[in-house]
């Protein structure tokens, strides 16, 4: 069911200076405007028929459907050419050395190839890679998203990356290219045209953005107030918070504890889950009654959600440090037992498995009494309902990223380059980086079990771990990320796993959870008016302006009026427009 937006008069008047259009029904999907394009690219995405919204839905996990069993002696191919294959991707350099490194050999040895490494880190990929790419000298496979911007039409125009060869024999990557969302970000309208970047596959499903955001929360400090189940609603979450900076839920008999804290003020806009879905994390675009687009901002659910926000402001409950927390500030406030509920992703494998690592030698030592494992001590606050009756949660992209090959590549290397690729996308690929070596860091038992073997200790006393072991491991990122594959690995902890569905299959089994009814605009580009489109660098001190305002929604109707005398106008007819023209 469609839920529009409700704008009100002043927005009207002042954002709707343009033609308007009946709305054709949208897809779920984030909204992006800070990248400026050509024409080719509005164009190539107009021409584009595959639904958006299969595009956000469809599950990338087919991917594996062509891997049998991780643990086989099948020999495969043979490689006959020794080949040296250069790559640019995330921390490559450290992936890459000259130490010894069993694992790396065993890659080497199947494909025939070594790699040598284009040192580049999240701090300098960017400016890298442009760089080579502007000098001719990309490596022979380069992780970019290039896709979402004018930088895939000029790199592809320009000769600077080639487009891939048949993809026939090699079905993992087949699989992820064949998606709707691939052809999207390619600029294609089916798999005869030329495609260029093999998309990173980011989460195996949209139903996985359910946990990209979220709440902790410390069970045994609920219990140690007098509350026994978790929140379900503002009210009582807010009530919790009073009683978690109030009631001494650590029991030390001093007043020091913080109701909330999180990984920064950002992803504390989860408290708006409720109100207004569009505006967590980011500025998205909506549907305006009339079928039309404007960002969220301007909703009358943009400015519920702020007095949400407002209220836990105005109760005091609120990390004080709130507006500066970086880095693991807020989640080591959180571990060490300063805070009690800590906003940033929920109970998704990624971000518990961290918190795991920290609480369970503690609960193993019976440091919390009455605590037997971790999640008798550590839960989830579920989603709110929505003016709809049910949760509602945005997705976005299944992908992020691509990879691309050089246009220095030859045909015989770029099948090479599409081997490596296409085992790493396989469930065997995976189960080889992220276990190790058969025999030596595990084994499979008669029942088919993963038993893993005592890696050792490290010099400082800590464990040795695959990831530490074999610095090769962490070549995955080559083809996706790992919040992929993580419920896959046997060698996972059983008890997040558990959670991580849990809270999936509560949200859309029990609360009726669906995904936000949003504009798909992740592939259209202001080109006109990209400088006036400015709310979204100015995100967080948009959402501190009117939080901490004492009049929430007079901050909130200047915080408008100021967006759109300075341009938004502009903006909002630009977005439509390219919406028109994409047939959507």
């Amino acid at each position: 069911m469609k839920r529009n937006s409700r704008i009100l008069c002043v927005v009207l008047t002042l954002a709707f200076i343009v033609t308007c259009f009946a709305g054709c029904s949208g897809s779920g999907g984030t909204a992006t405007t800070a990248a400026t394009t050509t024409a080719a690219t509005t164009t190539a995405a107009a021409t584009t028929t595959a639904a958006a919204t299969t595009a956000t839905t469809t599950s990338v996990m087919t991917m594996a459907s062509a891997t049998t069993a991780p643990a086989t002696d099948a020999a495969g191919p043979t490689y006959e050419d020794h080949m040296s294959i250069s790559i640019a991707v995330w921390n490559i350099g450290n992936m890459i050395t000259d130490e010894p490194d069993a694992l790396r050999d065993l890659v080497y040895d199947k494909f025939n190839i070594e790699i040598e490494p284009y040192p580049v880190t999240w701090g300098d990929y960017s400016e890298k890679i442009l760089l080579w790419a502007s000098t001719a000298s990309l490596p022979d496979m380069t992780a970019y998203e290039a896709a979402d911007s004018s930088t895939f039409d000029k790199w592809t125009s320009q000769g600077v990356v080639r487009a891939l060869p048949s993809l026939d024999n090699y079905p993992n990557v087949y699989a992820v290219m064949s998606s709707d969302e691939a052809l999207i970000k390619n600029r294609a309208k089916s798999m005869d045209d030329p495609l260029y970047g093999i998309l990173r596959p980011n989460v195996p499903s949209a139903e996985n953005f359910i946990n990209d955001y979220g709440a902790l929360i410390r069970l045994d400090w609920m219990h140690n107030v007098g509350v026994e189940t978790v929140p379900s609603n503002v009210d009582e979450l807010l009530d919790l918070c009073v009683k978690f900076q109030e009631n001494d839920p650590d029991g030390d008999g001093i007043k020091n504890t913080i109701a909330i804290t999180g990984y920064d003020f950002g992803w504390m806009s989860y408290l708006m889950n409720g109100d207004c879905p569009a505006a967590l994390g980011g500025f998205h675009w909506v549907y305006a009654d009339d079928g039309t687009l404007v960002p969220c901002w301007a909703t009358e659910e943009f400015l519920e959600g702020m007095k949400t926000m407002a209220r836990f402001y105005q109760a005091g409950v609120i990390d004080p440090d709130y507006i500066i927390l970086s880095g693991e500030e807020g989640r080591d406030k959180f571990k060490n037992g300063v805070a009690g509920i800590y906003l940033h992703s929920g109970p998704y494998y990624g971000g518990t498995a961290e918190m795991y690592k920290y609480f369970e030698p503690k609960i193993e030592a019976g440091d919390y009494d009455g605590v037997t494992s971790f999640t008798d001590l550590i839960g989830y606050v579920p989603w709110f309902n929505t003016s709809s009756g049910h949760p509602e949660y945005r997705t976005s992209s299944l992908c992020w990223s691509e990879t691309y090959l050089s246009s220095a590549v030859d045909d015989a290397k770029a099948d090479r380059c599409l081997a490596l690729m296409d085992w790493l996308l396989s469930l065997e690929g995976y189960y080889q980086l992220a276990l190790g070596i058969e025999d030596v860091d595990y084994e499979w038992d008669a029942n088919g079990e993963y038993v893993k073997y005592d890696l050792g200790k490290n010099a400082d006393g800590s464990e040795v771990t695959i990831a530490t072991k074999y610095k090769i491991s962490a070549l995955t990122v080559l083809s996706n990320w790992s919040s992929v594959r993580t419920l896959d690995n046997p060698s996972a902890y059983q008890e997040l796993v558990d959670m991580d569905k849990e809270s999936m299959d509560y949200a859309i089994n029990v609360q009726g959870a669906e995904p936000a009814n949003l504009p798909y605009v992740a592939d259209l580009f202001l080109v006109d008016t990209v400088d006036y489109d400015t709310a979204g660098a100015d995100y967080k001190k948009i959402l501190n302006d009117i939080m901490t305002a004492d009049d929430v929604e007079a901050k909130w109707q200047e915080t408008v009026n100021q967006l759109m005398a300075n341009g938004y106008d502009k903006v909002i007819a630009e977005m439509n427009d390219l919406y028109k023209a994409a047939g959507r």
